[in-house]
């Protein structure tokens, strides 16, 4: 096995401010990627291991990832995590729009943020903010807090529920 840390130059070129970093692991030998550059789509897909990918102060590991140049668009999936300074979060897929610093992580998402743990559907990251919807649970050290949308942001420690709401105390 060889370890490989390169910067993908197509981000580079496609996003002038943006600083992305795609780490992989495995056997060179086995294909791992594909670049359609009449379309603008690039496909990465590790063999042996998840892909780390770092950008803006994230880091995000997953089995696949296409960035569709012409959308700004990264489709990052299989077994995605989506860790921050304050917070690790896991679901199934994330919608990437690296240089808006928007992330939407879908499907059995779960978060632990603080002393908090969350499930819910869906999870938007912009920096210093999360959005949660979809049947959320919110698990607090007092008890916990279910719903259909949360947001918190992650700065001020605040959390705000929209919609009808419960709260069950311990």
């Amino acid at each position: 096995m060889r370890r490989i840390a390169a910067v993908v130059l197509l981000f580079l070129l496609t996003t002038p401010a943006l600083a992305l970093e795609i780490q992989l692991e495995g056997d060179l030998e086995v294909p791992w990627g594909s670049f359609d550059l009449n379309e603008g789509v690039y496909t990465i897909k590790p063999q042996s291991q998840p892909m780390t990918i770092t950008a803006d102060d994230l880091v995000i590991t997953a089995w696949e990832l296409e960035y569709r140049e012409k959308e700004g668009l990264a489709l990052i999936q299989g077994e995605v995590t989506l860790a921050g300074e304050d917070f690790s979060a896991a679901g199934e897929r994330l919608r990437a729009y690296f240089d808006q610093g928007e992330y939407i992580l879908e499907g059995s998402v779960s978060l632990t943020a603080g002393d908090f743990e969350v499930k819910a559907q869906t999870l938007t990251y912009r920096p210093g903010f999360i959005e949660v919807a979809g049947s959320c649970e919110i698990i607090l050290p007092e008890g916990s807090l279910r719903g259909q949308q949360f947001q918190i942001d992650l700065e001020a420690g605040s959390l705000v529920g929209f919609g009808p709401a419960w709260l069950t105390f311990k």
